[in-house]
């Protein structure tokens, strides 16, 4: 078995950053629930129809990304979703109104989440993985596919006040 080469480690380090930042930062939306609903006076049945909102986008524009990822490269993919997915964190952090709010969280980070998130990260990184490793390039992007499953079962068992009320 051949060393891995420093970029190909810089690549996943690069996409798991990538990961651990939008994912994280949208899963960090609970805990303004309720200062958020107390301070605008929104009811918490608002805040949970904007991120069932931003649900749906992020599901419905990851096949969507994952084609301009493909046609246009997952940098400038990811660059694009990225600005996308600032400005709706920057306006549902500045918004007063409901449909601003909506709007920045639920359809601009719903949209940036589809393409700062799996469609666009993992075959990417799974495709450099891949060319510089294996002579199977399948062989690869299962076993890492699968290992990253895995570990996001794990996380959330470790979790059980969490585990019963969120999607692992």
């Amino acid at each position: 078995m051949r060393a891995i080469p420093l970029r190909i480690w810089l690549v996943v380090l690069a996409g798991s950053a990538i990961l651990l930042l939008a994912l994280g930062t949208r899963s960090s939306y609970g805990v303004f629930i309720r200062p958020m609903t107390l301070d605008l006076g929104w009811s918490r049945e608002f805040f949970a129809l904007v991120i069932g909102i931003q649900n749906i986008i992020w599901g419905l524009a990851q096949p969507i990304v994952g084609g301009l990822s493909d046609r246009f490269g997952p940098r400038r993919t990811l660059a694009v979703a990225g600005l996308i997915y600032a400005g709706g964190i920057w306006l549902s952090a500045a918004s007063t109104s409901q449909i601003a709010f909506t709007w920045g969280t639920g359809f601009m980070v719903g949209m940036g989440l589809a393409g700062l998130g799996f469609s666009v990260v993992l075959p990417a990184v799974a495709r450099m993985v891949s060319a510089a490793c294996s002579p199977r390039p399948s062989t690869v992007a299962s076993t890492s596919l699968s290992s990253w499953s895995r570990s996001r079962g794990g996380t959330c068992a470790t979790m059980p006040r969490w585990s019963s009320t969120r999607s692992c």
